[in-house]
């Protein structure tokens, strides 16, 4: 760089480039000022306009080489599904959210995809301003990049919330389309995305569920029937819509007098456990009533230590599986037949029937 290049000088470029590439000053003048003025700018050197040009050749190869930047790491979607309700998915979606908020400082995003009686607001403790009641009706192409800032509420954790419809909108009023197009554009400006599903499986849900990385399969060891109903979710969409390792089981509420043990829980389901949240009988229910994540109020309390366990696996580990996202048919595609039924005693009933 030629030390009075125009219209403010060299030094005034080289002060400006040398923060982040390495550079050589030319000049005709050889005085001690130039030399101090040109290294108080972030020149590595200044050499005369008459170098030789083997000796600038040399001296351009005895720069250092600046490393590349990385590149940005692309979203991760985590989808939190569950056959029934009241297993905890909301809680668990409201936690994990402000866990990766608060420990990672990236931009994280909670998408509550309730049609009806949405919670996450409230478990954050916000009124928020728009809800999915107001962008549901939105041509796709109308959620442009403006999405997050006109339709995201701020937590103080610094997730961002889109908050799930309060009252019940008509059923197919949301559109797989729609919820495609939304999660393009949280990808765009978020690291991280929580979606709260709701237990019903239809082409919306599977639209979300074709787009996670991480599918987090809520359920609780309290009775059997409860398991069962999580055995017929995963044989209605492994194969034919999810990818099996995309799928991570999460007992919650787990307890050393549970009706159900974890060994049991992984017998019925046919997956080993991803993660156990211990139960809490105290302050999580305070927690929900008073608005606050326990993963902030209490940190220290079991649930929340797991919960934060778990948000570290999923921010520090790459995806897990290598199935790409998909636009898969929503419906009309034949899954594979599902695997015996299990029984509690631990083999299949066909084979029990052999042995009878």
């Amino acid at each position: 760089m030629a030390d009075d290049l125009p219209p403010s000088g060299g030094f005034a470029a080289c002060e400006t480039l040398a923060q982040t590439v390495p550079v050589l000053l030319l000049s005709g003048d050889s005085r001690p000022d130039i030399l101090r003025r040109a290294m108080r700018a972030g020149a590595r050197d200044v050499l005369p306009w008459t170098l030789p040009p083997a000796d600038f050749a040399a001296a351009l190869r005895s720069l250092p080489i600046a490393a590349a930047p990385p590149p940005p790491r692309p979203a991760r979607i985590m989808a939190i599904a569950g056959a029934k309700g009241g297993a905890g998915r909301t809680t668990l979606a409201v936690n994990l959210a402000a866990a990766l908020a608060q420990r990672t400082g990236e931009p994280t995003a909670l998408l509550d995809l309730h049609t009806q009686f949405a919670d996450a607001a409230l478990l954050l403790g916000l009124t928020p301003r728009r809800t999915l009641a107001d962008w549901v009706s939105l041509a796709p192409d109308a959620l442009d990049t403006r999405f997050l800032e006109d339709y995201a509420e701020p937590h103080e954790s610094g997730l961002l919330l889109l908050a799930g419809a309060a009252a019940p909108l008509a059923p197919d009023v949301l559109l797989p389309e729609t919820v495609d197009r939304v999660l393009t554009q949280l990808e765009q400006g978020c690291r991280f995305i929580v979606l709260d599903l709701p237990t019903v499986i239809d082409r919306p849900m599977l639209a979300a569920l074709a787009r996670a990385d991480d599918i987090l399969l809520v359920a609780d060891l309290f009775d059997l029937p409860t398991l069962a109903a999580s055995r017929r979710w995963l044989d209605a969409l492994l194969g034919a819509h999810l990818a099996p390792d995309a799928v991570r089981v999460v007992f919650n509420r787990v307890a050393p007098r549970s009706c159900l043990s974890v060994a049991d829980g992984e017998q019925v389901l046919g997956l080993p456990a991803g993660a156990l949240i211990p139960n809490d009988g105290k302050i999580v229910p305070a927690s929900v009533n008073a608005g606050v994540p326990f993963v902030l109020s209490h940190p220290g309390c079991a649930p929340a230590r797991s919960i934060a366990a778990l948000a570290h696996s999923l921010s520090e580990t790459e995806v897990p599986h290598a199935m790409p996202r998909r636009r898969l048919p929503l419906f009309g595609r034949r899954p594979p037949p599902p695997p015996p039924p299990l029984s509690m005693g631990g083999e299949p009933e066909s084979r029990r029937r052999d042995k009878s």
